[in-house]
């Protein structure tokens, strides 16, 4: 469905690592006092790792002030497209991060079945979509041990991207899932398994629609799936994520339009039917009615936003 190249690369002394469709992005930077990292947002995904030193992470969401968070050696945070933040500093203070800055398309939706046996690309395509999670600030303290593991990933990753020897995609693409699923058990473990907060048939209504996205879906299947009743099952998913079913499949499939649109060249119609809408001008309809813009202008304004 999608290139089959995901980790297509090159290499830009500036820039560091870069997809040639599809962007991941690796930085070492230091921060202090003297060169902060103002607030912003962008529409990609960004895991700062900790190497060293000490600084404050602040965020910023919707419905509350700036929330400041303390931050050192070890510690992970990861920023979900859309979502404001800034690093801060005390005099003194300074920070030594990885940045892994990547499109959630490098991360390929599963087709497993199983919410118990939940995948790397199930936690990036549903985290930031579900109320209970979004407003639990993704940051989690590595040990000492863990941090190595991740560290060595992350070379692996850069080497395989930088030689591309053969069967480099595939070893690229493992690297890559095992950082994002160490963070995702690290993340599950210290907040005492958060998702257990949201119910069972959400989880499932949740994972098949970020799976099926791009068919059509029923309340009668989902119903089917859950075992609960239509009624049941729409009442209960409004309560706990805060919009109904058909607005919330509405915003699967706007948002996987978004990162086709600043990712690939792929025709409006094309981005339209891959996203799960068999009318080009009712894609056209919603997206400008979410986005306040065309597809069209949406890809030209886009397009160069990644750093």
């Amino acid at each position: 469905m999608y290139d089959s190249d995901l980790f297509e690369m090159y290499t830009d002394a500036e820039h560091g690592l870069q997809t040639n469709r599809i962007p991941l992005r690796i930085y070492r930077r230091k921060h202090s006092i003297q060169s902060p990292v103002p607030l912003h947002s962008h529409n990609f995904w960004e895991i700062a790792l900790v190497l060293s030193g000490t600084g404050r992470h602040v965020v910023y969401l919707p419905e509350r002030e700036e929330i400041v968070y303390p931050i050192s050696d070890g510690d992970v945070c990861m920023i979900a497209p859309g979502e404001k933040h800034s690093f801060k500093f005390e005099p003194g203070e300074e920070l030594e991060i990885i940045n892994l800055l990547f499109n959630p398309l490098v991360v390929q939706r599963g087709d497993n079945t199983n919410w118990d046996d939940m995948s790397a690309s199930d936690f990036i395509h549903i985290y930031p979509y579900i109320p209970a999670m979004k407003r639990q600030q993704f940051q989690i303290a590595l040990t000492p041990d863990e941090k190595q593991f991740t560290c060595e990933m992350i070379e692996r990753l850069e080497d395989e991207l930088k030689t591309k020897a053969i069967g480099y995609n595939t070893m690229a693409q493992l690297y890559f899932s095992l950082i994002l699923t160490k963070f995702m058990r690290v993340y599950y473990s210290q907040t005492n398994g958060l998702l257990d907060n949201v119910s069972n048939c959400i989880q499932m209504v949740v994972q098949y629609i970020s799976r099926n996205y791009n068919h059509e879906i029923t309340l009668e299947r989902l119903a089917e799936y859950t075992h609960f009743s239509v009624r049941h099952l729409t009442r209960k998913f409004k309560t706990v994520m805060e919009m109904s079913i058909a607005e919330y499949i509405l915003q699967q499939r706007i948002s996987n339009a978004k990162i086709l649109l600043q990712s690939t060249e792929r025709k409006i119609e094309d981005v339209a039917l891959e996203s799960g809408f068999n009318s080009v001008s009712y894609f056209c309809l919603q997206f400008k009615k979410a986005t306040g813009m065309t597809p069209q202008q949406y890809r030209k304004t886009n397009l160069s936003e990644f750093p």
